[in-house]
């Protein structure tokens, strides 16, 4: 049986975005993991397999979205990062989109708009892991709940 997709809910604080967001994943029959500190979400991100989306703050308590962004490079697999802000900031967009993120979204964005960029983001990490260059970064990544193999 094939699993369902899963998506990282990383805020700091109780939002109603996020809140919104969590619904919208479940629509979307995705599995969602809540953290609320970006030490948090690097154990996610370093399991195997990650999360395929990441939905994080611009700012949080530990970190900010750059490090998140990081994490996600580092992943044993494709995870998109979604970063939200209160505000449209053009600066801050053209910052995200170049330092690798997948998108960048305000909390003046639709329900329709949020399912668009979600389904965007899921598809191509599901698409980046099925093809074979991902698999073999697969491969090569062990689950760290099995055994080590012995010689």
């Amino acid at each position: 049986m094939k699993s369902k997709p899963t998506a990282l809910l990383l805020s700091d604080k109780a939002d109603e975005f996020f809140e919104t967001a969590h619904a919208v994943f479940e629509t979307l029959s995705v599995r969602t993991i809540r953290a609320q500190r970006c030490q948090e979400a690097a154990s996610h991100l370093a399991a195997f397999p990650p999360p395929h989306v990441v939905l994080t703050d611009t700012t949080l308590f530990d970190a900010t979205w750059e490090g998140v962004v990081d994490l996600a490079r580092k992943a044993p697999g494709r995870v998109n990062v979604v970063v939200v802000s209160r505000i449209a900031d053009l600066p801050l967009y053209l910052d995200v989109m170049s330092e690798g993120a997948f998108d960048f979204v305000t909390h003046s964005f639709t329900v329709q708009e949020l399912v668009h960029v979600f389904r965007c983001a899921l598809d191509d990490a599901a698409r980046s892991r099925s093809s074979k260059g991902d698999l073999t970064r697969h491969a090569e990544a062990r689950d760290p709940l099995e055994p080590t193999p012995t010689v």
